[in-house]
């Protein structure tokens, strides 16, 4: 992977794609070849979570969006690289989930490049939004101090095995589902699979999960994590 062109070709789900393989091959290529640029900081991937969905991949607990890939998409949970997405609606104006897909990459935790080979680590999603987008001027915006994905020298790090995703209550909402119903089978398999990738070492900090323990972290941390 050494183009950016071809990463965005990579946030198109097709309709007949294996979306758990196209989720792995996209967090090797995240984690190993792209980090994030704002001004003169450089940000590390750490954590990251894959939502979709599709009427082949009913992932209920995504964000609706109608968005081209590789924008940013900011949401109550925190901020997203977002697939290709397309919201249709009904003559009512109620989303057609039978014609839409949507979805993106939660963006969970990220390493700061500091000086002298020192770093920061910043756990959780909503973290990781405030630190990506605070400090904008909003009366002189300049594209330097906006984030930006961008292309590096490939690193030697592979992500840990995927584990599930962090959504509140998890355990508990199989009891929302009627299972007997057409299609609420799909949805709740779609619910607990591993969806979320980390890495427990990377250039940039290698023991960021033992500083990570040490702070404040808004759910359970990723290695602590239900895999199925």
């Amino acid at each position: 992977m050494n183009s950016v062109e071809e990463l965005k070709e990579m946030l198109i789900i097709k309709s007949d794609e294996d979306v758990e393989a196209k989720f792995k091959q996209i967090a090797n290529v995240l984690f190993q070849n792209y980090h994030i640029e704002k001004g003169t900081d450089i940000y590390d991937f750490l954590e990251i979570e894959f939502y979709y969905y599709s009427n082949q991949h009913p992932d209920i607990v995504t964000y609706p969006r109608t968005i081209e890939g590789g924008s940013c998409f900011l949401h109550p949970s925190g901020i997203d690289i977002a697939f290709q997405s397309k919201v249709e609606k009904d003559e009512k104006g109620k989303i057609d989930y039978d014609n839409s897909f949507f979805g993106g990459i939660l963006i969970r935790s990220v390493c700061k490049r500091i000086t002298n080979h020192s770093s920061r680590v910043i756990g959780g999603p909503l973290r990781c939004l405030y630190e990506l987008f605070n400090g904008i001027d909003v009366f002189n915006p300049q594209s330097e101090s906006f984030p930006k994905l961008v292309y590096n020298q490939k690193v030697n790090v592979s992500p840990e095995l995927p584990v599930q995703r962090q959504i509140p209550n998890m355990d508990k909402k199989r009891d929302t589902y009627d299972m007997d119903a057409k299609g609420h089978e799909l949805e709740y398999d779609c619910l607990i699979k591993n969806y979320c990738y980390y890495v427990r070492g990377s250039d940039c900090n290698p023991n960021w999960y033992d500083e990570l323990e040490k702070k404040y972290y808004s759910s359970v941390l990723p290695w602590n994590r239900k895999r199925i």
